[in-house]
């Protein structure tokens, strides 16, 4: 679990009627024989006027996590992000941080932080909207989404995917893992999906990657679909990759993560409120 820190109050404030935001991503070459690809959605932040980043990351239970550790007394400063005004407790280590302008990903937002409202991203066109509404809650096309809330705070989003096999199976979606397709979270559960053992070789590729200040070993390959995501989009084929992190796991049994990496032409919108979510593909392109 990623457990949230320093975060006080309740939103002060936030748009009646959502915008369009603009978001970054970053990116990182994952391989030395593939170009950089996008790794991490950011949001522009603000601390006491300071501009900012920080990461959207669904695969986080609660509202706000710095990166790095915490040190030194605790002061309140402002925090903007996504339209909504919070106050929020910060470090003396991250304060200074923030001062000198080295804050870029300095934290991430995660799924308590947006359990108020709707949250819209239009990856193709790299946009968001935020609200506090239900947007979902009479759309036809809408498909359900489970908030799963395994501790005190916020929850994991879980939404059922159509295997290869057939199989219907939950999978968390996480914004997280941006350069994801989908992503066992054990040994045997990669082998289930590629039948294929998690080690270097013909057809799978091995990269190390940080996670949380933690160097670990991931594999990937790809696999031949169908793999349906909600009866709303369907991929022939898909990335799968496995991340040794012994220290993840889930209280509810799910076919893995599912990150972004085969749906970034699309607008996806998340319904915490009704929950609901959707998959389309953009209106318009800008």
């Amino acid at each position: 679990m990623r457990l949230t820190l320093y975060l006080l109050a309740i939103f002060l404030s936030a748009d009646a009627h959502a915008e369009w935001r603009s978001f970054n991503w970053e990116y990182a070459q994952i391989t030395p024989d593939r170009p950089k690809e996008r790794v991490a959605l950011t949001l522009p932040a603000q601390f006491d006027g300071h501009s900012c980043s920080v990461q959207l990351d669904t695969g986080m239970n609660g509202a706000f996590q710095w990166h790095g550790e915490a040190k030194g007394e605790t002061t309140q400063v402002r925090f903007e992000v996504a339209g909504v005004v919070q106050q929020l407790a910060i470090d003396q280590q991250h304060l200074e941080q923030i001062r000198q302008g080295q804050c870029q990903l300095v934290a991430s937002v995660g799924n308590a932080f947006f359990e108020n409202g709707s949250l819209t991203l239009d990856l193709r066109n790299a946009r968001y909207q935020f609200e506090q509404a239900a947007v979902l809650a009479g759309a036809a096309k809408a498909q359900p989404l489970v908030y799963a809330q395994w501790y005190d705070i916020g929850g994991h989003l879980l939404v059922e995917v159509k295997l290869p096999s057939g199989a219907n199976k939950y999978a968390m979606l996480d914004t997280g893992a941006a350069s994801f397709g989908l992503s066992p979270l054990s040994a045997s559960a990669w082998a289930d999906l590629v039948d294929l053992p998690p080690v270097a070789g013909p057809g799978v590729t091995e990269y190390k990657v940080n996670s949380w200040g933690k160097q670990i070993s991931c594999f990937e390959t790809s696999r031949r679909g169908p793999l349906v995501i909600a009866g709303l989009r369907t991929l022939d084929t898909f990335r799968v990759s496995y991340c040794q992190h012994p220290d993840f796991s889930t209280r509810q049994k799910v076919v893995g993560l599912l990150g972004l990496r085969d749906l970034m032409d699309s607008v996806i919108t998340l319904d915490y409120r009704s929950l609901r979510w959707s998959i389309e593909r953009p209106t318009e392109d800008i």
